[in-house]
């Protein structure tokens, strides 16, 4: 089962713990997509990962279904490939469910979450529950972001 994360991006997250933790005890091999940039990795090339971008995700798959659920020997798969994505993690999943079409490789997909409407999301959250959505959430990832990423991307691009 390929987990992807919301927008904090790491895999020790509560949500993401509590599914492996469930998903091993009921026998699946998890996995979980970090994205560029995120969960303390390096970034390499001056480029991020966002949902528009469909390539990221669906290398990711790729490289699981290669690796671990295609026969190397019949090119058949040996298992079934899941996919459980959480808010903005669901919104790079869809994305690229959409883009692939018939080709993913996935047999299913959860996405818990998803801003189906992201613009007016943001404005309800903004505009609601006593401004706790942008201190609870969007201050520690702004701060990581310039904390980590932003003097990354400088040294990439000088």
């Amino acid at each position: 089962m390929i987990l992807v994360p919301g927008l904090s991006g790491q895999n020790d997250n509560l949500y993401t713990v509590s599914v492996w933790r469930k998903a091993t005890k009921l026998g699946y091999n998890c996995c979980t997509v970090i994205f560029r940039g995120c969960a303390g990795l390096p970034l390499k090339t001056a480029k991020l990962s966002y949902p528009s971008n469909f390539k990221d995700m669906k290398d990711a798959v790729d490289y699981v279904y290669n690796k671990y659920i295609k026969d190397p020997k019949t090119g058949k798969k040996k298992q079934k490939l899941l996919a459980y994505g959480v808010s903005l993690g669901s919104m790079f999943l869809s994305n690229y469910l959409v883009r692939c079409g018939d080709k993913v490789p996935l047999d299913a997909c959860v996405l818990y979450g998803i801003g189906w409407h992201p613009v007016e999301d943001l404005e309800y959250f903004n505009h609601n529950f006593f401004g706790l959505y942008n201190r609870g959430l969007i201050y520690p990832t702004k701060l990581v972001y310039k904390t980590t990423i932003m003097p990354q991307l400088k040294n990439l691009l000088d």
